[in-house]
């Protein structure tokens, strides 16, 4: 599995969104071969996650912490589809591995930067290896659901593509660096690291997450 104190990434203009998700009906593989929803997901479950390099085959990884988890919200996503049939749903700050080598520069890219004709990388078949696909389309879908779950790596497959679990809520080196603890925790103690994280209020994020951010953009 991929650490995310290891990529690289472009940095987006700034905008005031807090956070990006995917919609509850984004899909992804539990224990690496069962299909779910993303609105079904729950802590502790081993979902297929992302290797060190494009050659390997992808491997589980186990969801600890939801930094978004709204069920009753229509958003605007981008959907991009690849020559190999893949649709992708996700917010436009969401980061994704995009390029060629990205899977091996670790290259991060939101999804509001990626054209037609960029390179993600997919996974599919029975060894589960990553490979690159060109995108053939990008627009943007209302969708229903806000979901943003994070793997200790700091990476999953998603709909079938490569992802970060980061948005630019914060750069992605740093917030896999702000929920250190929370990784630590959930190796010890993972009930009270869930009820730590439980997303709370209108927003569907828990509150210190919020104050974090709101912390950190008066620093930068």
């Amino acid at each position: 599995m991929r650490n995310a104190d290891n990529v690289a990434y472009r940095i987006p203009e700034i905008t005031s969104a807090a956070g990006a998700c995917f919609p509850a009906t984004s899909t992804i593989l539990i224990d690496g071969k069962h299909p779910e929803k993303m609105a079904s997901l729950q802590l502790g479950t081993k979902v297929l996650s992302i290797p060190d390099n494009d050659t390997t085959p992808a491997s589980l990884d186990t969801v600890y912490f939801f930094s978004h988890a709204s069920e009753d919200v229509i958003a605007p996503f981008v959907s991009m589809t690849t020559t190999g049939g893949k649709t992708l749903h996700l917010s436009e700050g969401h980061y994704l591995y995009v390029g060629t080598d990205a899977l091996k520069t670790g290259v991060l890219v939101t999804a509001r930067q990626v054209k037609v004709g960029d390179v993600v990388h997919v996974v599919d078949g029975p060894d589960q290896t990553p490979h690159p696909e060109e995108v053939t389309e990008v627009k943007t879908e209302l969708k229903r659901g806000l979901y943003c779950p994070h793997t200790l790596g700091g990476s999953l497959v998603v709909d079938g593509v490569c992802v970060s679990t980061y948005t630019e809520m914060f750069p992605p080196a740093v917030a896999h660096g702000l929920l250190w603890p929370l990784r630590v925790l959930y190796r010890f103690a993972p009930e009270m690291a869930g009820k730590i994280g439980q997303p709370q209020g209108e927003k569907g994020m828990p509150t210190w997450l919020g104050w974090l951010h709101d912390r950190y953009m008066a620093w930068v």
